[in-house]
């Protein structure tokens, strides 16, 4: 049946309700954390209604990228699951419609629910959030798929299209952040870039990372060992005089304060 056909724009636990687990690659040694997170923008829908044309190629207007209505950010799409026509439409679900939208903000003026609703994410652009789940088997993700764009998630009102992965490599021991962004420029044009981060969060495997951390300890004792001695020649200084600047009208004293903050710096 279809009766959960309206949990497809929020839950994608198919495969994991089952307790198994699909692995995925990239380039078939880079596994996939999670899934692929989409991440879209909207421009303002109310500004752009009048003529899309005559405002072209007139910056921002029409053009203003998350503009807020009402001081909030609107929900915006239709639950396919309820719209007569749609390959997801069902009578039976659409009959209860209620039963999952209980709250009438969650429709729109002509009753049909939203589909999408806006969600913060820190280091993105306020937007609305899709998460594509990796357990989800290729039938599956192709329902899903269809969904957001029955449901007009992908319009001419969006802005930016985020999309990210992020994977593992377990013969490097690294993680990887691979994200392209889709940009829709006001002259139809559609500016793509693309931004790729790779770290490893293990302190030790190799013999390099061995001597790194041996040097980083080195290096920290023979700093400790320089503070120690500066603070015994202050405080022989504030014994001897009354005070610490004495201490400092030697210019060589002063650049080494500095060295010991940047040290310090470094170190932490």
């Amino acid at each position: 049946t279809r009766e959960k056909a309206s949990a497809l724009k929020t839950s994608h636990a198919a495969a994991a309700d089952s307790g198994s687990v699909i692995s995925r690659f990239i380039n078939s040694k880079n596994k996939i954390i999670a899934g692929m997170l989409l991440h879209g923008t909207r421009r303002a829908d109310a500004e752009c209604a009048d003529s899309v044309f005559g405002k072209l190629y007139e910056p921002p207007g029409c053009y203003q990228a998350n503009a807020e209505q009402g001081g909030d950010y609107p929900h915006f799409g239709n639950d396919a699951v309820f719209v007569r026509g749609t390959s997801y439409y069902n009578e039976a679900v659409a009959n209860k419609q209620f039963k999952y939208y209980s709250d009438p903000s969650q429709l729109n003026e002509v009753g049909i629910p939203y589909a999408f609703y806006h969600t913060d994410m820190a280091g993105l652009l306020a937007g609305y959030p899709v998460l594509v789940d990796v357990n989800m088997e290729a039938e599956r993700a192709k329902e899903f798929v269809g969904f957001l764009f029955e449901s007009n998630y992908f319009s001419n009102l969006q802005d930016h299209l985020f999309v990210q992965f992020i994977t593992y490599n377990g013969l490097l021991r690294k993680f990887g952040i691979f994200g392209v962004t889709f940009y829709h420029n006001n002259e139809g044009t559609i500016d793509i870039t693309q931004n790729l981060q790779i770290f490893k969060v293990e302190l030790t495997g190799t013999s390099v990372d061995s001597f790194r951390i041996a040097m980083e300890c080195i290096f920290v004792a023979i700093y400790l060992v320089i503070l120690k001695g500066r603070v015994q020649n202050h405080w022989s200084t504030y014994q001897r005089t009354g005070s610490v600047l004495v201490h400092f009208k030697s210019f060589f004293h002063v650049v080494d304060l500095v060295t010991l903050a940047w040290f310090a710096v470094v170190v932490g």
